[in-house]
């Protein structure tokens, strides 16, 4: 089984056209006037058994007969065939698939096989959360998921997913932590690696908690990014975009379906965009997005923080303005805006920005110049120096191509975190009903236009049953 996760264009465009993934596959072999040869496959993250492995492979890594999740190189793809040749360092070993159970969500893997034996696979104690936050009046350990069990869905989605929210979020750490980060993750958990000390604590209406914005965090890897954030204590605001609707009655309860979705998460609250209303074109769509932020900003609300899952320049310039205005509430009385509360800026403010598609979010493997870029603007925006750099916008860029995170950690790394996370703390990625599960020779109608892939959606594809 494998997953795909494609961004689908932010309009809808003729045939010929490029489509984009959400996690920088493009769609490629579809359009006429494609770049890549006959042969290219698409898919990166995927669940299955070693058939065989290399005399290297140590056994605590693999071996024959094992289940295991791993992500593909995005420079190269191939999950969507029966067999993959795959890097000891992208790949992870998990418990046996929970087979035959509906998830708390509602998702139903029953089509993949009969109930099995559980697995002896127990994750390290050490990775348990010490204690739990409450949101809108929700403990966050009333998750209902089994523990310690994940559907073949669920496992084909996490190292898609959760690899580069769990980056994201711990750029977040490392923009409010006075601590230093210990780069070994066998010397922290990975909630234990999340964790926050903060520099100056901004009270926000409901005290000193800190408060997120995550841009469509109602799906795909934003959706991770909001559990995280939330099991760390954090508020979290989700952008959610609105697709095209005919009919007001299904508007209204697609709007319902998220705002429920999030809640069971401890989101605090859904913020919709315009969606397709007045917007041509890929710019036309984005710009939803940044009307969005714009109205954040007259309306006073207050962040400490954007991921960024839909990219251009024009988003990271709006949530600039955003976060500038991070600070703590002066004794003043304060206005209320449509989505929190309006706060006076410090001239001590910080905030964080972090993107996971950059400047150019049609350029699937970054450039050197955009790198370049990105290290200006970061350095520029450093937190380090807070005499010189006071009230500057810190910025981070988690780019899909990067297979070596900033604290050195690979790939298999950054799985096996955010499995124990899975495992230990009920963080699951969103798998969605049976329209999102398809099988293998079902797969080309995925990739259309206004498809399932539609804003940052993703699809399960079996390629064995």
């Amino acid at each position: 089984m494998r997953s795909v996760s494609l961004r689908a264009r932010l309009t809808r465009t003729p045939s010929h056209q490029r489509g984009r993934s959400e996690d920088g596959v493009d769609d490629r072999w579809r359009g006429s006037e494609s770049s890549v040869g006959v042969g290219f496959v698409p898919g990166r993250s995927f669940v299955g058994r070693v058939l065989e492995s290399g005399w290297e492979v140590k056994e605590e890594v693999a071996r024959k007969g094992d289940w295991v999740i791993g992500l593909l190189d995005v420079r190269k793809c191939g999950a969507l065939q029966e067999f993959v040749i795959v890097d000891r360092h992208r790949i992870y070993k998990v418990p046996h698939p929970r087979m035959n159970h509906p998830t708390s969500l509602g998702d139903d893997d029953r089509s993949f096989g009969d109930s099995v034996p559980r697995s002896s696979f127990a994750p390290d104690s050490r990775d348990s959360l010490s204690s739990r936050s409450v949101v809108s009046g929700q403990s966050l350990g009333s998750v209902s998921h089994e523990a310690g069990y994940l559907s073949p869905s669920e496992l084909a989605l996490l190292p898609l997913c959760g690899v580069a929210a769990y980056r994201a979020v711990r750029t977040f750490v490392a923009a409010f932590s006075s601590a230093t980060l210990t780069p070994s993750a066998t010397a922290q958990g990975p909630l234990e690696r999340l964790d926050v000390t903060p520099r100056s604590p901004n009270v926000h209406e409901n005290g000193p908690r800190r408060r997120a914005l995550v841009l469509r965090g109602h799906d795909g890897i934003g959706a991770i990014a909001v559990q995280m954030l939330v099991r760390k204590g954090w508020r979290v605001s989700v952008h959610a975009s609105m697709p095209s609707f005919s009919d007001p009655e299904e508007e209204a309860d697609y709007m319902k379906q998220v705002e429920d979705r999030v809640r069971s998460w401890g989101g605090e609250e859904v913020v919709f965009d315009d969606g397709d209303v007045g917007s041509l074109g890929e710019e036309g769509r984005r710009g939803a997005v940044v009307r969005v932020i714009e109205r954040l900003v007259v309306d006073g609300d207050a962040f400490d923080a954007v991921l960024d899952t839909v990219g251009g320049k024009a988003i990271w310039e709006v949530s600039e303005r955003l976060l500038s205005g991070v600070g703590s509430v002066q004794n003043s009385p304060a206005k209320k805006g449509a989505f929190g509360s309006m706060r006076k800026r410090s001239p001590r403010s910080k905030g964080q920005f972090t993107t996971l598609v950059g400047d150019v979010p049609e350029r699937t493997i970054p450039s050197a110049g955009d790198h370049f870029k990105a290290g200006i603007r970061s350095l520029k925006n450093s937190h380090k120096d807070e005499g010189r750099n006071s009230g500057k916008v810190g910025y981070a860029w988690v780019s899909v191509a990067q297979d070596v995170d900033w604290d050195g950690d690979d790939i298999r790394e950054s799985i096996g975190a955010v499995l124990r996370l899975a495992l230990k703390e009920g963080i699951r990625p969103r798998v969605g009903g049976d329209e999102r599960i398809v099988s293998f020779e079902n797969t080309p109608s995925v990739f259309v236009e206004g498809g399932p892939l539609e804003d940052g959606g993703t699809i399960v594809v079996k390629v064995v049953d």
